[in-house]
């Protein structure tokens, strides 16, 4: 019988990249302690399936063609009742490396001082943000004598040496109990304008302190009213506008596109969770990436947070962490934090699948059922990306092929798989949900 085995790792920097110099300095919310609560919510998705095999498996959700859709059914796998199936509606797929560009420090600068400029000329005078402009560097030592985060150097105060290079910057960031903001190597790493934490506060769902956001997600403290993983025409209501969910992904797209610029990789939503906000409801979303119309692999959450599996069973490290996104008011997003779009694609080559639906669930159903009753409820392919360097700079390589990625319950050991079978060569490897 196969060994499962689980490594989670919860982030230092609370998110998707695995930054060591993020690592080596902790997050805004380590360093300011604030995880609390937060953590605690930090769960994998454990879903229920049904056990019974349908005869004659086309879900009304995928794309694919009635011959691509047939599913093994010969030996002991089982599909839920509500099992999804989504293949992305092209033919073409491609085997490709992304590579983290590399971004002075000055563009880096420039990206947040415009942040600054369009986020806090409602919140900050001029001297107000000069003393809460901050940034984070291995090159200047904090000052423990002050508490968090006035013990990073102010931006004002080293502004020539930062404008000409001479001074290695991780992090530009203000966290205020009004904004949050982080820029990493020009990306926007965090944006938290809290207007959902101010709600709950007057809610007296949390106390009211004057604390930094920081990291703060309504997640943990609002109840998931309903869950979903396509578009829809479901009707919701955000600050007293009545719209669609898929009108507000749509949204809630256009402002990252927006904010992050245009790129090969597209921002998408991978799973939407409606929140019971005690008298409004709110949006919180899973912002993933797709390059030509097929989507990365995204890791499944009920809640803000993110998790990083490292034990594959194939012993390699793959990346599978979204971005998260929350909207408070119809029109814009309270909270981004995580998506990063700086990457060079190269040695792109087109490939033909050589592994169908059926196959694929074949190989599944030949790995595991001798020892696990698998019961699969989705279905989806997407393009997986390996670790191949992951440096201490923040460079980050990564391959990427498409794989045939199927989320199961295994009913005779109470543990959730997801399981990957490479549509180009067969490879079959997984790791487990605890």
């Amino acid at each position: 019988m196969p060994c499962f085995t689980v490594c989670l790792q919860i982030r230092n920097n609370f998110f998707v990249r695995k930054t060591h110099y993020l690592i080596k300095r902790g997050s805004v919310a380590m360093r300011f302690g604030i995880i609390k609560k937060t953590a605690v919510i930090l769960a994998a998705v454990m879903l229920t399936a049904c056990v019974d095999t349908p005869k004659n498996v086309k879900n009304k959700n995928s794309s694919q063609t009635e011959s691509d859709s047939d599913l093994y059914t010969h030996g002991s796998i089982t599909y839920a009742d509500d099992l999804m199936i989504k293949k992305p509606d092209t033919d073409e797929y491609y085997t490709f490396t992304l590579n983290s560009i590399k971004i002075p420090s000055l563009d880096s600068l420039e990206l947040f001082n415009g942040l600054c400029d369009k986020l806090c000329k409602d919140k900050f005078d001029s001297k107000e943000l000069d003393e809460k402009r901050r940034f984070i560097s291995p090159d200047i030592e904090r000052k423990e004598e002050n508490e968090y985060p006035f013990n990073y150097p102010k931006i004002s105060e080293y502004l020539t040496q930062l404008r000409e290079n001479k001074i290695k910057v991780d992090e530009y960031f203000i966290d205020d109990k009004e904004l949050y903001l982080s820029v990493i190597n020009k990306n926007i790493h965090a944006i938290n304008k809290g207007g959902s934490r101010r709600y709950l506060m007057d809610k007296g769902i949390i106390e009211k302190n004057d604390k930094p956001i920081a990291m703060f997600f309504p997640d943990g403290y609002c109840k998931v009213a309903k869950e979903y993983s396509d578009k829809s025409d479901d009707k919701i209501t955000l600050s007293g506008k009545e719209l669609t969910i898929s009108d507000a992904e749509a949204k809630a797209i256009g402002y990252i596109k927006e904010l992050n610029g245009n790129s090969e990789m597209v921002p998408i939503i991978s799973q939407a969770r409606v929140l019971d906000m005690y008298g409004q409801s709110g949006l919180s979303l899973c912002i993933s990436s797709e390059y030509k119309g097929v989507p990365f692999d995204a890791n499944e959450m009920k809640s803000a947070g993110i998790m990083h599996w490292s034990s594959y069973s194939n012993g390699k490290s793959y990346e599978n962490m979204p971005a998260t996104a929350f909207m408070y008011t119809p029109d814009d997003l309270d909270i981004l934090v995580g998506y990063y779009n700086s990457f060079d694609i190269t040695n792109a080559k087109k490939i033909d699948l050589k592994i169908s639906t059926y196959d694929a669930t074949k190989i599944v159903d030949e790995k595991f059922t001798d020892n696990l009753k698998l019961n699969v409820r989705r279905i989806e392919l997407v393009y997986c990306r390996e670790i191949i360097k992951d440096g201490t700079d923040g460079d980050i390589v990564y391959d990427c092929c498409p794989v045939w990625k199927l989320s199961a319950a295994a009913t005779n050991s109470n543990t959730d798989l997801c399981i990957y079978v490479n549509a180009v060569d067969g490879e079959c490897y997984y790791y487990e949900n605890k």
